[in-house]
């Protein structure tokens, strides 16, 4: 069966593609972020790359082991793979957890207060934290908080604010990591992405 994303998109089948691939040739560009030149995602880039040549598993530097399994599923959730790879084959929450760990302590507090924000989310809808839900369940708690959305309930403005940069941070790590680069956008290795112009979905379309 397939699997769903925030944006009620297939994870997988012959449907999905085309909006896959629109979306994997636009997405590259779907943040005008500031902070993307800022020195510690500059440094993580690099650190990830040696980091991960060690061949050792994952440990977080910022998260505990519980909020890294929770990044990590935020993320799969935002780009799953399809028939291209996603966020998990790219190691973005690696990537994010690194970044963050190089980061000033405002930036960490936001992080870190968006993932309690979740879980607390999922207890008050659910009785259970997020990781313990079902697949939809996790889905609709996402997708009440995706800026797909013009406004949301004040109840929900920070889990958005949260979800709306981790959104950002995903599609960064993803688009300049190698699997990105190479096996999502087809281009050769040698090419490194590190800007990108805004986005080019047509009216209508959102992304995850």
């Amino acid at each position: 069966m397939s699997k769903q994303t925030t944006d009620g998109r297939s994870r997988s089948g012959p449907a999905a593609r085309p909006t896959r691939r629109k979306v994997l040739a636009a997405g590259a560009g779907a943040f005008g972020y500031a902070t993307l030149q800022a020195e510690p995602i500059r440094a993580a880039i690099p650190a990830l790359a040696a980091y991960q040549a060690e061949g050792s598993g994952w440990t977080p530097r910022l998260l505990t082991p519980a909020q890294g399994e929770l990044l990590a599923t935020l993320c799969d959730h935002i780009l799953p793979r399809t028939d291209t790879p996603g966020a998990l084959d790219a190691g973005v929450h690696e990537f994010i957890d690194l970044e963050l760990s190089l980061a000033g302590g405002d930036d960490q507090l936001a992080a870190l207060g968006g993932l309690d924000w979740i879980d607390r989310r999922a207890t008050s809808l659910h009785g259970s934290p997020f990781l313990s839900l079902g697949n939809e369940q996790q889905l609709d708690l996402l997708r009440e908080i995706s800026d797909e959305h013009e406004d949301h309930e004040p109840e929900l403005v920070a889990g958005a604010a949260f979800f709306s940069d981790l959104k950002r941070r995903t599609l960064f790590a993803f688009y300049t990591s190698k699997t990105g680069r190479t096996e999502a956008l087809g281009l050769p290795d040698r090419v490194r992405v590190e800007r990108f112009r805004g986005c080019q979905h047509e009216p209508g379309e959102s992304h995850v």
